[in-house]
């Protein structure tokens, strides 16, 4: 009769087989997942992103970076977007980044809108803020344990010196949005602050859909049709 101890080493046998076998296998799915990585890589250089991880420069700006990011409110999916990762028409880049007046920026969904006014902002500073987004922080002021008035939310995006208000049209239009938009874009106009509208309609759907003093103010601003396809619908 086999001893304990024979017993045990025949099972550790049995084990080091197990995993001698399973050893190429292993082999394979390592190299599988180094050619992942290294076919991202290689697409993120082809973009122009930088390599944020292991690289020894980009690790000594992005705590800037990051503030910037934090302070112009720029999505994360956005973050890397430059004029220079943009692709397009090249002199429609031109116009936009030596834009100083305020501009509308309009086309249809995923020709690269938002892409282009953060591109803006990266170069040269500003504030970003969704419009829905930006009608629910001015009703959320009306709660008991609001820290700011409504007011005072509207005096603060009225009052920076540059701003993006993405996606204009994309709410569901009420007088009270209406008023709150027209309020602040025609305040910002008056003072002369220079703000980027991105949207999906034309200035006269603006005005059906919305209001005509507010088609009427951004007819004033340089207008950029943007004639792209959707970017989205064109990734692999």
């Amino acid at each position: 009769m086999a001893t304990i101890i024979e017993l045990a080493q025949a099972r550790l046998e049995a084990k080091r087989k197990a995993t001698e076998n399973l050893t190429p296998l292993m082999g394979s799915l390592g190299a599988a997942l180094e050619e992942i990585v290294n076919r991202c890589e290689e697409r993120m250089r082809e973009k122009g992103w930088p390599d944020i991880v292991g690289d020894p420069k980009t690790a000594a700006v992005e705590p800037e970076r990051l503030e910037n990011w934090q302070r112009s409110g720029i999505p994360k999916a956005y973050r890397f977007a430059t004029f220079d990762t943009f692709e397009g028409n090249n002199l429609l880049v031109q116009a936009v980044h030596g834009c100083r007046s305020s501009m509308v920026l309009f086309g249809k969904t995923g020709c690269g809108k938002t892409h282009l006014a953060c591109s803006y902002l990266q170069a040269h500073g500003g504030r970003f803020v969704n419009v829905l987004e930006l009608l629910l922080k001015i009703r959320d002021t009306f709660r008991d344990s609001s820290q700011v008035t409504e007011s005072q939310l509207i005096a603060q995006y009225s009052s920076v010196p540059v701003l993006v208000l993405d996606d204009l049209g994309s709410e569901k239009s009420s007088e009270y949005s209406i008023t709150i938009l027209y309020l602040i874009i025609d305040r910002r106009i008056r003072e002369e602050k220079q703000t980027i509208i991105t949207t999906n309609l034309s200035v006269p759907e603006i005005e059906k859909h919305m209001s005509a003093r507010i088609a009427s103010r951004l007819a004033g601003m340089q207008n950029f049709n943007i004639n792209m396809p959707d970017r989205r619908k064109l990734r692999p």
